[in-house]
């Protein structure tokens, strides 16, 4: 199992930002939480994933 706890921040680029990323998070399967973080005029988020590792 891998885990992976980051800070993100910044603009988000571009239309189909997000859903790129959803695509991405489905084809790895992932578990976890995704949080908007109190800073809101810097725009963080906090992501928490756990994921058996692939070859």
């Amino acid at each position: 199992m891998i885990r992976l706890a980051a800070f993100l921040s910044g603009r988000v680029p571009g239309v189909g930002y997000r859903v790129k990323a959803i695509t991405l998070a489905d084809e790895m399967d992932p578990a976890g939480i995704i949080q908007d973080r109190p800073d809101k005029s810097v725009g963080s988020v906090l992501v928490i994933a756990e994921g058996k590792k692939k070859d």
